[in-house]
């Protein structure tokens, strides 16, 4: 039995979690539960179906491009069934989408972002694919922050005036080559993991497996965001079928909430990597970014500071 910590979930399946941070097994019962299906797909009424997932009264199914089907009751209930001659991991998608309609049906607000820590805070990242997400926040780690989630992160709302928290998510990050090698010459101290293609992950400093952390700004990457005037729907994890799913009434609400609430960013992202990592900074045109690394960088001072004095 292997468990593992993702999201503020305690995960048991019998195949390794590689996507989450492992976790010595613990007493009681599992958030999620994940099991092999040795038989056949189980037979089930669909409501609607399009590219590889197919929703259900009572869950959901998808299917991998390698064919492994995974099959989700409630919020709670995973089981999976691959082909014969299969390598026996669960695919890279069940980190992803299989992952995101869990966490949106346990009320949690699925987003298409990378989040880092600064000081007390969480700072979101989001933009389309390709945008820079991830390197973006490998800068951000590189300016002294520490990993919180990459490309999906999840909203946990509490009904209080405090705001949306981010839940520490999964571990790595996964960025291209030349990336991750900025970051290791950045001096970062940096591991890396085996990936199913070109990118690699890097695992960098990052918050508590069961942290959850106040979101403080979301940064938007790409002009197209700066007249939407929901900044934040076109970044809800798969909104197709995230507004087929239960709760999509209510998802829509805590996207316009966040979106009023708290301070969006526009950033045009375009990286000269070199000067960006080498210099210790992402760029001079992005002030927000900066000051905010700055105020991170006096923060950690000061508690250093203190707690020499004590």
């Amino acid at each position: 039995m292997h468990s593992a910590r993702a999201f503020g979930l305690r995960w048991d399946s019998d195949v390794e979690l590689r996507g989450f941070s492992a976790a010595a097994p613990a007493e009681g019962s599992a958030d999620v539960v994940i099991r092999r299906n040795m038989g056949p797909p189980p037979d089930r009424a669909t409501l609607f179906a399009a590219n590889r997932v197919a929703l259900f009264q009572d869950g959901f199914r998808y299917t991998d491009e390698s064919g492994v089907a995974i099959d989700a009751w409630g919020a709670g209930r995973v089981e999976w069934t691959a082909q014969p001659g299969a390598n026996g991991e669960l695919p890279l998608g069940f980190f992803g989408t299989v992952t995101a309609f869990l966490l949106a049906r346990r009320g949690m607000l699925p987003i298409h972002g990378s989040a880092v820590a600064m000081d007390d805070g969480a700072i979101l990242v989001c933009g389309a694919a390709g945008a820079g997400k991830s390197t973006l926040c490998a800068g951000l780690v590189a300016l002294g922050g520490r990993l919180v989630s990459d490309d999906l992160s999840a909203l946990i709302f509490a009904g209080d005036k405090a705001g949306p928290s981010l839940p520490a998510g999964r571990p790595g990050i996964r960025l291209y080559p030349e990336i991750a090698g900025y970051l290791q010459q950045a001096g970062v101290d940096c591991r890396f993991a085996p990936s199913i293609d070109a990118k690699r992950i890097a695992l960098p400093p990052r918050v508590d497996a069961d942290s959850k952390l106040l979101l403080k700004a979301v940064v938007l990457l790409g002009d197209e965001q700066k007249s939407d005037a929901r900044p934040l729907a076109p970044h809800l994890y798969r909104p197709v079928w995230m507004s087929r799913m239960p709760g999509a009434a209510m998802r829509d609400a805590l996207i316009d909430w966040t979106g009023r609430s708290l301070p969006i960013v526009n950033v045009d992202f375009q990286p000269e990597l070199t000067q960006d990592f080498h210099g210790g900074m992402i760029t001079p045109a992005h002030p927000f970014l900066t000051e905010f690394a700055k105020e991170n960088r006096a923060s950690r001072s000061r508690r250093r500071v203190s707690a020499y004095r004590k």
